[in-house]
C-alpha cells in the first residue's frame, strides 16, 4: 500500500514502565506539517475521558536535528485499567499541532509502539470529534471508526457524518451493543468485550497495541505495507476480545450484523463524499471477511483438541486457515491503495474500471477459500481409519458401512474426502462407543426447508417418490448408535439449509430477516445440542463442551 512515499524522519519517545515507544513519518508534500531541522518542537500526552473529553497529563520539548529527528522520554503515562486512550501532540513553536495520534494505554508494565502518519494523523482528528460529539472514549466505536478510516484523503467535511456512522452502528437503539445486551451479554461481559480490545494479556491474543504497531513499522520501514496489514487486523482483535468476555463468535458476528444494518446507519453514509463512501464500503467489506475467518479458527481449533483431534490434524487445518488469513493479507495489500481509495486508484490506473478491480479481488477471495477447502480435506488413510472405528464400535464389517461414508460433493459436482472437522466428530464418537460408552440423540423438528424437500428422501428410493422428509435411519436398518449419529448429521443440515432459504428464488431478506435467521441458527444447534446424551466411558455423562464441539465440527466451515 502507498499513501505517497513518505521520507521516514523518525521522531521516537520511550516511556519508563508503562508507556509508549513512538515514530513519526513527515511527509515532503505537506511542508507546513514537516519538521524543521534546529527547530523546537513541544510533545504533549494527554488522556482521554471516558465523556470523549482530553485532560493534558505531561509535555516535553525537543529540538530537531538535521535530518528532522527528535528524540524524548516521557513517564507517568496512564496504565489500560485507568484510561482506555492517550493522545499524542507534536506542536511547532507557534503552538500549531504538526502531528498527532491516539494510541490505546499500555498494560501495566508494558510499552506500545506507536507511529504516527498522515493515516494517523486523519484517524486522531476523527476519532476526536467522535468522541467529543457522543460524549464517550467507546473502544468498540474507535475499533469500527479504525476500520471506516483507512484513507488518510478524509476531509474534515465527512467527519460529523463518520461521528454519525460510529455512534449508530455501535450505540444506536439498534446497533451492536444493543444487539448484545439483548441476547444473552451481560453489562459486565459487555464491558470487559471493550476493555481486552484496548489491552488483552491472554497470551497469543492481539489487541490495539498490536494495530498502532504496525504504524511505527510503516515508518521505520519507509513501507505502507503495513498499513495495509494493520487495517485487516482489527477482526483478529475483536474476536479475541469477544473470547474473553465469553461471547460466542457466531453472535458476535450476528452482531457484526446489527451494526451493518443500524437504523440511520444508510442516511450516515450517504452525507460522505463519494470517495470516502467507496473507500468506508471496501475497507467494511474486507473486515467482515476476515473476523469471519479469525471465527473460523477460534471455533474449530478449540472443538477440535475437545474432540481428541490430534495435534498433526488441529496444525493441518491451523496451517489450511492461516494460509487463507494470509492470502487476504496479499489482497488487502495488493489492493491497498485502491482500499484507501478507489477513486484516486482508479485516476492513477487508466482503463482500470471498479468492476474489474472488484472482479479480481472477488477472483482471488474465491481462490484462496478453495485452496483453503482443500487444504482441509481428510486424506484416504484418515478416511479409512474412520471407517474402521466406526465398525469396530457397531460390532458390524467395514463393507456393511453406507458405500459413501466419509464423501461428500463439492461445489463442482465431484465427490471428495470429508474436511478434517466432520472426520474428527465421527471418529469421536465411535472412540465413545469403543470405550464401552453410549451415543443417543432425539431427533429435531425444524421443517424441511423447501430448497432440500426436492432431493431429501427418508428412504432413499425415489421409485416410491421424493418425500422431502428426514430418513429414519433405525427403520433402514442402521444400529442405534449410528443411526443417532446420521440423524444429528442430518439435522445439522436442515438448520443450515434453513438459514440460508431467506435467499431462495432470488429473494433480497431484510436486515431484521437476516439477523433473526441467524439467530434461529444459533439457537436452533443449541437445540441439537441439547438433544445429545450418552456416556463417554459408561458412566461419565458427555459434556456440554463436547456436545457443542460435536454441532461445530459436522458444519462446513463458512464465513457467512
Amino acid at each position: 500500500m502507498k499513501l505517497h512515499q513518505f521520507i521516514a524522519r523518525e521522531v521516537r519517545g520511550l516511556a519508563a514502565g508503562a508507556g509508549l515507544a513512538l515514530a513519526l513519518a513527515m511527509a515532503p508534500v505537506m511542508p507546513a506539517a514537516a519538521l524543521t531541522a534546529g527547530a523546537s518542537y513541544t510533545v504533549v500526552v494527554s488522556q482521554i475521558n471516558s465523556d470523549g473529553s482530553v485532560t493534558s497529563l505531561s509535555s516535553t520539548s525537543a529540538t530537531a536535528d538535521s535530518n528532522g529527528k527528535i528524540s524524548f522520554d516521557l513517564s507517568g503515562l496512564p496504565t489500560a485499567d485507568q484510561t482506555h486512550f492517550v493522545l499524542l501532540q507534536v506542536k511547532d513553536g507557534n503552538g500549531s499541532v504538526v502531528r498527532q495520534g491516539i494510541a490505546p494505554a499500555p498494560g501495566a508494565g508494558d510499552t506500545n509502539l506507536v507511529g504516527v502518519n498522515p493515516l494517523s494523523d486523519v484517524q486522531a482528528e476523527a476519532l476526536r470529534a467522535s468522541m467529543t460529539d457522543n460524549s464517550t472514549d467507546d473502544p468498540l466505536a474507535a475499533a469500527f471508526g479504525l476500520v471506516f478510516i483507512r484513507s488518510a484523503s478524509l476531509a474534515d467535511s465527512d467527519i460529523p457524518g463518520l461521528s454519525q456512522m460510529m455512534a449508530t452502528a455501535i450505540r444506536g437503539n439498534d446497533g451492536m451493543e444493543a444487539f448484545l445486551l439483548n441476547n444473552g451479554v451481560s453489562q459486565s461481559a459487555l464491558e470487559t468485550f471493550k476493555d481486552r480490545i484496548i489491552y488483552n494479556g491472554t497470551a497469543g491474543t492481539k489487541d490495539m497495541s498490536d494495530y498502532v504497531a504496525f504504524f511505527k513499522t510503516a515508518v521505520d520501514s519507509a513501507s505502507d505495507d503495513d498499513l495495509a496489514k494493520a487495517g485487516g487486523l482489527m477482526g483478529d482483535i475483536l474476536i479475541d476480545a469477544g473470547d474473553a468476555a465469553g461471547i460466542d463468535p457466531q453472535l458476535l458476528l450476528a452482531a457484526f450484523d446489527a451494526a451493518g444494518d443500524a437504523t440511520g446507519l444508510d442516511a450516515a453514509m450517504q452525507s460522505l463524499s463519494s470517495g470516502f463512501q467507496n473507500s468506508v464500503m471496501a475497507a467494511v467489506n474486507g473486515f467482515f471477511n476476515r473476523v469471519a475467518s479469525i471465527a473460523i479458527k477460534k471455533e474449530y481449533t478449540d472443538a477440535l483438541g475437545t474432540l481428541g483431534g490430534s495435534q498433526a490434524l488441529i496444525d493441518r487445518f491451523n496451517s489450511g486457515v492461516q494460509t487463507f488469513i494470509s492470502a487476504q493479507q496479499q489482497i488487502d495489500t495488493q489492493y491497498g491503495d485502491y482500499f484507501m481509495d478507489p477513486q484516486a486508484y482508479l485516476a492513477a490506473n487508466p482503463g482500470v474500471t471498479e468492476q474489474q478491480v472488484q472482479q479480481a479481488i472477488d477472483t482471488a477471495f474465491q481462490a484462496a477459500w478453495s485452496s483453503f477447502q482443500t487444504a482441509i480435506r481428510s486424506n484416504n488413510s484418515e478416511i479409512s481409519d474412520m471407517k474402521n472405528s466406526v465398525a469396530s464400535a457397531l460390532g458390524v464389517s467395514v463393507n456393511t458401512l453406507p458405500s459413501d461414508l466419509g464423501m461428500e460433493y463439492d461445489f463442482n459436482g465431484n465427490q471428495v474426502n470429508w474436511p478434517i472437522p466432520q472426520t474428527v466428530a465421527v471418529s469421536w464418537v465411535a472412540s465413545v462407543l469403543n470405550a464401552g460408552g453410549s451415543f443417543g440423540y432425539t431427533r429435531d423438528t425444524t421443517p424441511v426447508p423447501t430448497n432440500m424437500q426436492n432431493w431429501l428422501d427418508s428412504d432413499d428410493n425415489p421409485g416410491n417418490g421424493i418425500d422431502g422428509q428426514r430418513h429414519d435411519f433405525t427403520s433402514m436398518g442402521m444400529p442405534a448408535e449410528f443411526a443417532a449419529l446420521m440423524g444429528l448429521m442430518e439435522d445439522v443440515q436442515i438448520l443450515e439449509n434453513t438459514r440460508y432459504a431467506i435467499w431462495d428464488n432470488n429473494n433480497q431478506p431484510t436486515a431484521q430477516q437476516r439477523q433473526q435467521a441467524r439467530l434461529n441458527f444459533v439457537n436452533g444447534l443449541a437445540t441439537l445440542a441439547g438433544n445429545i446424551s450418552g456416556t463417554t466411558d459408561g458412566s461419565t455423562a458427555i459434556s456440554a463442551a463436547e456436545r457443542d464441539a460435536l454441532i461445530k465440527l459436522m458444519m462446513q466451515p463458512s464465513l457467512n
